[in-house]
Protein backbone atom coordinates (compact mmCIF):
# COMPACT_ATOMS: atom_id res chain seq x y z
CA UNK A 1 0.00 0.00 0.00
CA UNK A 2 1.31 3.57 -1.21
CA UNK A 3 0.89 6.13 0.86
CA UNK A 4 0.31 10.01 -1.08
CA UNK A 5 0.41 13.29 0.68
CA UNK A 6 -0.86 16.38 -1.32
CA UNK A 7 -0.42 19.40 0.25
CA UNK A 8 -1.65 22.05 -1.56
CA UNK A 9 0.03 25.50 0.73
CA UNK A 10 -2.49 28.55 0.95
CA UNK A 11 -1.87 31.84 0.22
CA UNK A 12 -2.80 35.12 1.18
CA UNK A 13 -2.23 37.62 -0.95
CA UNK A 14 -2.08 41.28 0.98
CA UNK A 15 -2.10 44.07 -1.46
CA UNK A 16 -3.87 47.64 -1.16
CA UNK A 17 -4.04 47.92 -5.16
CA UNK A 18 -5.40 44.67 -7.32
CA UNK A 19 -6.94 44.30 -10.19
CA UNK A 20 -8.42 46.28 -11.54
CA UNK A 21 -5.65 48.92 -11.00
CA UNK A 22 -2.72 48.77 -12.84
CA UNK A 23 -0.11 46.74 -10.36
CA UNK A 24 0.31 43.63 -11.66
CA UNK A 25 2.53 41.76 -9.35
CA UNK A 26 -0.45 40.67 -6.39
CA UNK A 27 -2.65 39.31 -9.92
CA UNK A 28 0.28 37.63 -11.77
CA UNK A 29 1.34 36.03 -8.27
CA UNK A 30 -2.32 35.18 -7.68
CA UNK A 31 -2.70 33.07 -10.84
CA UNK A 32 1.33 31.86 -10.83
CA UNK A 33 0.01 30.04 -7.42
CA UNK A 34 -3.68 28.54 -9.30
CA UNK A 35 -1.97 27.17 -12.18
CA UNK A 36 0.22 25.50 -9.94
CA UNK A 37 -2.83 24.06 -7.82
CA UNK A 38 -1.84 26.05 -5.09
CA UNK A 39 -4.57 28.05 -3.53
CA UNK A 40 -4.40 31.69 -3.16
CA UNK A 41 -6.61 34.52 -1.53
CA UNK A 42 -6.17 37.90 -1.78
CA UNK A 43 -6.95 40.96 0.56
CA UNK A 44 -7.02 44.45 -0.89
CA UNK A 45 -8.15 47.73 -0.72
CA UNK A 46 -11.11 49.60 -3.32
CA UNK A 47 -9.90 49.92 -6.63
CA UNK A 48 -8.62 53.77 -6.77
CA UNK A 49 -5.14 54.13 -7.70
CA UNK A 50 -3.46 56.28 -9.83
CA UNK A 51 -6.45 58.47 -9.84
CA UNK A 52 -7.43 58.38 -6.30
CA UNK A 53 -11.23 58.14 -7.82
CA UNK A 54 -13.23 54.73 -7.24
CA UNK A 55 -13.33 52.86 -10.20
CA UNK A 56 -16.59 52.24 -12.01
CA UNK A 57 -19.41 49.40 -10.16
CA UNK A 58 -17.60 50.16 -7.03
CA UNK A 59 -19.29 51.34 -3.94
CA UNK A 60 -17.45 51.65 -0.64
CA UNK A 61 -18.52 49.56 2.43
CA UNK A 62 -16.66 47.92 5.22
CA UNK A 63 -15.90 44.78 3.63
CA UNK A 64 -16.49 43.34 -0.12
CA UNK A 65 -16.01 39.74 -0.91
CA UNK A 66 -15.94 38.63 -4.92
CA UNK A 67 -14.04 36.10 -6.46
CA UNK A 68 -11.93 36.98 -9.36
CA UNK A 69 -10.90 34.65 -11.89
CA UNK A 70 -11.68 32.03 -9.43
CA UNK A 71 -9.55 33.70 -6.83
CA UNK A 72 -11.78 34.73 -3.30
CA UNK A 73 -10.97 38.40 -3.02
CA UNK A 74 -11.86 40.58 0.14
CA UNK A 75 -11.87 43.99 -0.58
CA UNK A 76 -11.69 46.29 2.84
CA UNK A 77 -12.78 50.42 3.13
CA UNK A 78 -9.80 52.54 2.37
CA UNK A 79 -10.28 56.47 1.49
CA UNK A 80 -9.81 57.05 -2.06
CA UNK A 81 -7.13 59.57 -2.43
CA UNK A 82 -3.71 59.77 -4.78
CA UNK A 83 -3.15 63.57 -4.93
CA UNK A 84 -0.46 66.01 -3.80
CA UNK A 85 -2.20 66.99 -0.52
CA UNK A 86 -0.72 64.46 2.50
CA UNK A 87 -3.71 64.85 4.84
CA UNK A 88 -5.44 62.64 2.03
CA UNK A 89 -2.69 60.20 1.57
CA UNK A 90 -2.33 59.60 5.27
CA UNK A 91 -5.85 58.82 5.20
CA UNK A 92 -6.07 56.54 2.44
CA UNK A 93 -3.11 54.74 3.96
CA UNK A 94 -4.48 54.53 7.54
CA UNK A 95 -7.77 53.61 6.31
CA UNK A 96 -6.50 50.56 4.66
CA UNK A 97 -3.82 49.43 7.51
CA UNK A 98 -6.85 49.65 10.32
CA UNK A 99 -9.78 47.80 7.96
CA UNK A 100 -7.61 44.88 6.12
CA UNK A 101 -6.86 43.28 9.54
CA UNK A 102 -10.86 42.70 9.57
CA UNK A 103 -11.19 41.90 5.75
CA UNK A 104 -8.82 38.91 6.80
CA UNK A 105 -11.32 37.26 8.56
CA UNK A 106 -13.46 37.16 5.18
CA UNK A 107 -10.92 34.92 3.61
CA UNK A 108 -9.96 31.22 3.62
CA UNK A 109 -7.51 30.04 6.29
CA UNK A 110 -4.32 30.39 5.34
CA UNK A 111 -0.77 29.13 5.75
CA UNK A 112 1.59 32.00 4.89
CA UNK A 113 0.82 35.42 3.74
CA UNK A 114 2.67 37.06 1.16
CA UNK A 115 2.87 41.15 1.50
CA UNK A 116 3.12 43.26 -0.95
CA UNK A 117 4.76 46.96 -0.76
CA UNK A 118 4.19 49.56 -1.22
CA UNK A 119 2.63 51.17 0.77
CA UNK A 120 4.68 51.21 3.90
CA UNK A 121 1.72 51.23 6.09
CA UNK A 122 0.67 47.52 4.38
CA UNK A 123 3.60 45.91 6.54
CA UNK A 124 1.91 47.05 9.59
CA UNK A 125 -1.51 45.54 8.44
CA UNK A 126 0.10 42.43 7.49
CA UNK A 127 1.86 42.18 11.14
CA UNK A 128 -1.66 42.55 12.63
CA UNK A 129 -2.90 40.43 10.50
CA UNK A 130 -0.33 37.58 11.55
CA UNK A 131 -0.56 38.14 15.38
CA UNK A 132 -4.38 37.43 14.85
CA UNK A 133 -4.15 34.47 12.60
CA UNK A 134 -1.43 33.25 13.79
CA UNK A 135 0.84 33.37 10.29
CA UNK A 136 3.49 33.65 8.89
CA UNK A 137 4.32 36.71 6.39
CA UNK A 138 6.69 37.13 3.57
CA UNK A 139 7.33 41.59 2.73
CA UNK A 140 8.39 42.23 -0.32
CA UNK A 141 9.43 45.53 -0.79
CA UNK A 142 9.33 46.69 -3.77
CA UNK A 143 10.77 50.27 -3.33
CA UNK A 144 12.50 52.32 -0.48
CA UNK A 145 9.29 54.36 0.14
CA UNK A 146 10.67 57.96 1.55
CA UNK A 147 12.88 57.98 -1.77
CA UNK A 148 9.31 57.46 -3.01
CA UNK A 149 7.56 60.55 -1.00
CA UNK A 150 10.45 62.71 -2.27
CA UNK A 151 10.01 62.18 -5.70
CA UNK A 152 6.16 62.53 -5.49
CA UNK A 153 6.65 66.01 -4.59
CA UNK A 154 4.69 65.36 -1.53
CA UNK A 155 7.94 66.54 0.92
CA UNK A 156 9.59 69.61 -0.33
CA UNK A 157 11.06 71.25 2.33
CA UNK A 158 15.09 71.03 1.03
CA UNK A 159 16.03 70.89 4.72
CA UNK A 160 13.80 67.55 5.26
CA UNK A 161 15.44 66.61 2.08
CA UNK A 162 18.71 66.88 2.76
CA UNK A 163 18.58 65.51 5.44
CA UNK A 164 16.71 62.19 4.57
CA UNK A 165 19.42 61.62 1.86
CA UNK A 166 22.43 62.56 4.11
CA UNK A 167 21.00 59.84 6.48
CA UNK A 168 20.51 57.25 3.46
CA UNK A 169 24.50 57.42 2.92
CA UNK A 170 25.09 56.46 6.13
CA UNK A 171 22.07 53.88 6.25
CA UNK A 172 22.56 51.92 2.97
CA UNK A 173 26.12 50.64 3.48
CA UNK A 174 25.18 50.16 6.83
CA UNK A 175 21.99 47.77 5.83
CA UNK A 176 24.89 45.98 2.89
CA UNK A 177 27.31 45.52 5.42
CA UNK A 178 24.59 43.72 7.99
CA UNK A 179 23.06 41.77 5.07
CA UNK A 180 26.81 40.33 4.12
CA UNK A 181 27.21 39.48 7.86
CA UNK A 182 24.42 37.54 7.40
CA UNK A 183 25.81 36.07 4.27
CA UNK A 184 22.94 37.22 2.38
CA UNK A 185 24.48 37.02 -1.51
CA UNK A 186 24.82 40.45 -3.20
Amino acid sequence: MVLTLEFAMKVLILSQYYKPEPIPKPSELAEFLLERAMSASVLTGFPNYPSGILYPGFKLSLVRREVLDGIPTARTFEFPYHGMNSFGRVLNYLSFMITAPLGSFFLPKCDVMYVWHPPLTVGVAAWLIARLRGIPFVYDVQDIWPESVVLSGMIKNRLVIRYYRCSNDSFIPELITFLLSRRVPR
